[in-house]
């Protein structure tokens, strides 16, 4: 029972940091296509710069850029810091308890007591809960809005260039 429970805790922690891993890859995707995008415009000619001091909303296209760049380099911060809480969690909750258990059968000594090791992981579960899922919905947020924020550039840089 205890098993199965700590088995589909670490299956749970696995995909979640499954799939925040790839929002980091695809954000860092993102900015280098964006970079390589910019590198044209800025590349085509002198008229084509001129695109780039287009304001929207009163904000000039490029800080929609750079606020962009920004939010995805949120997103893979927060992408790393998740896949590091996770590792700390499950160390914490589990393995060193685990550890020391090998080492006092080593020892000769009795051993660890299955169900005091669950209540000790259960003492710190919640905290490590909460803040890892504000951390996860931080990089969902941030990722999202990265992308709609390069969409939005990408849209307007590219109908001020066809318009010249």
């Amino acid at each position: 029972m205890v098993n199965s429970n700590y088995e589909q805790a670490v299956k749970l922690w696995d995909e979640i940091t499954e799939t925040l891993n790839k929002l980091s890859y695809i954000a860092a995707g993102t900015i280098s296509l964006s970079m390589t995008f910019l590198g044209y415009v800025l590349n085509i000619g002198s008229s084509a710069r001129y695109v780039l001091r287009t304001i929207v909303f009163g904000i000039p296209i490029v800080d929609v850029l750079y606020l962009s760049w920004f939010f995805l380099l949120v997103s893979v911060f927060f992408g790393i810091v998740v896949r590091l809480w996770n590792a700390k969690y499950l160390w914490n909750s589990h393995f060193h308890l685990w550890f020391k258990d090998l080492s006092n059968n080593a020892s000769g000594e009795s051993k660890v007591n299955l169900e005091s090791v669950v209540s000790d992981a259960e003492k710190g579960r919640d905290k490590y809960w909460l803040l890892s899922k504000c951390v996860q919905y931080s990089t969902i947020i941030s990722f999202v809005l990265g992308i709609f924020l390069m969409i939005a550039f990408a849209i307007v840089v590219t109908n001020r260039l066809t318009a010249i």
